[in-house]
């Protein structure tokens, strides 16, 4: 899998916190960030899927075509 890099800013409770699970997992950081934010984005695209199925769907009954 090809990968790139980007910065974020966090607190810094969240980051000490980061550092405390990837040393008691023996995962890196970046490794767990990058899972936080791959099941994020899962969580959040099927949600916003039904989201737009559900406004189609009232779109359709109401008779609206746009």
């Amino acid at each position: 899998m090809k990968s790139t890099t980007f910065t974020v800013r966090v607190d810094t409770g969240v980051k000490k916190r980061l550092e405390r699970l990837a040393k008691s997992t023996g995962r890196t950081r970046s490794f767990l960030a990058a899972e936080a934010i791959n099941e994020y984005l899962e969580i959040n695209e099927m949600a916003g899927s039904r989201h737009q199925a559900r406004n189609r769907f009232a779109r359709s009954r109401r008779g609206d075509s746009s």
